[in-house]
């Protein structure tokens, strides 16, 4: 029976101010610590792996470094990390589930999971609705046009992680001047590319208006804007634009400049 040794490397990272940043992990980082993960068998179910790992969460409980990551074999991401003040652990198998664990009242707990149809690409953090809490962002593979899918996890009012898998936008970005949170989807050629705003109505996001440039061709190419009407999307609007320029000043001025950064 085959089995794999695998010696961990934590990569930590020590961060001040967590607003709208996310570091990116290096393999040249100098400042790393070898944990021993134990031995994983190479035909261990995804429970298994998953009750491996949690056992050794509690050997970094009293850590007190606030970023690190483990990820080593490529069917798992082990992604350890402290947000608001409070540690939360994400194991992610490729393709197949994530668990998420959050440590409450000194005791790691599983909180969450769903199905996960993608690779853990990247990580995020950022107040995605105002109320000056980290919200947690899980970014899945790029697809065919470069963008990442975003599997989002909001702070409750006591700083607690929640899955939110109604929360599917593409770029997701909290606008604290107008309230609203901007999205927008870069297609490819002959596609469309998408910039959208909602509002939060208590808990939830309601769509305001989208605009929608549909690139044709050099003289067929328009733009649309969509609103509510009746609960329902509707065009309100079109106009003819070859050049792309009205797309980039449609809903807001630019594709927001302050962009998440992303784990890489």
């Amino acid at each position: 029976m085959k089995y794999i040794l695998i010696s961990v490397t934590v990569l930590v990272i020590f961060i001040g101010c967590r607003s709208n940043t996310v570091e990116t992990v290096s393999k040249s980082l100098n400042d790393t610590i070898e944990i021993d993960s134990g031995i994983i068998e190479s035909s261990m179910t995804i429970q298994q792996i998953k009750r491996t790992l949690v056992d050794s969460l509690n050997k970094y409980s009293q850590l007190t470094e606030k970023f690190m990551r483990v990820d080593e074999r490529p069917e798992y991401t082990f992604y350890l990390r402290e947000i608001n003040k409070k540690k939360i652990a994400l194991i992610v198998f490729t393709d197949s589930v994530f668990f998420l664990f959050q440590q409450i009242s000194n005791k790691w707990i599983q909180t969450d999971s769903a199905l996960f149809d993608s690779y853990a690409k990247s990580f995020g953090i950022d107040d995605l609705n105002g109320d000056n809490k980290d919200d947690f962002i899980l970014y899945g593979f790029p697809n065919i046009h470069g963008q990442q899918i975003p599997f989002v996890f909001l702070s409750d009012k006591n700083k607690i992680l929640h899955y939110r898998p109604d929360i599917h936008l593409y770029n997701i970005k909290f606008d604290k001047k107008t309230r609203l949170v901007k999205s927008f989807y870069y297609g490819g050629v002959y596609s469309i590319d998408v910039k959208e705003l909602y509002k939060w109505e208590g808990d939830s996001l309601k769509f305001v208006r989208s605009a929608e440039y549909h690139k044709e061709n050099s003289e067929k190419s328009y733009l649309e804007f969509h609103k509510l009407k009746d609960g329902k999307r509707f065009k309100y609007s079109q106009i003819l634009d070859s050049t792309g320029n009205s797309f980039d000043t449609a809903i807001w001025k630019g594709i927001y400049l302050n962009k998440i950064v992303k784990e890489q």
